[in-house]
């Protein structure tokens, strides 16, 4: 009988996982800098008009209006600014996936 040998294996590199990994990577790094920009940002546009509209009231002996104004103001300002984070996060991960590269 004839023996044949047996076929050579090769190592080869699996590259989608590479370009997976490296992808991950970059999402993550992507996310931690916009959570890091969205927290200081926020934490600005949330409490300046607050401590505004404390300092307004305790300046002119009003009752709590400016600072209610100031609330308001401070939300309405937050949900515009996570809004914008919302969409840049998105186009940031959508330009990180591997399909949509040009």
């Amino acid at each position: 009988m004839n023996k044949t040998a047996a076929p050579k294996s090769t190592t080869t590199t699996n590259t989608s996982d590479q370009q997976s990994t490296t992808t991950n990577l970059i999402a993550r790094s992507n996310f931690i800098a916009v959570a890091a920009s969205m927290s200081w940002q926020l934490a600005i546009v949330f409490l300046v008009p607050i401590l505004g509209g404390y300092y307004l009231d305790t300046k002119f002996k009003a009752t709590p209006i400016f600072l209610l104004v100031g609330f308001v103001l401070a939300m309405t300002l937050s949900f515009l600014m996570i809004r914008k984070f919302y969409i840049q996060f998105n186009n940031l991960n959508s330009a990180t996936k591997p399909g949509d590269r040009k």
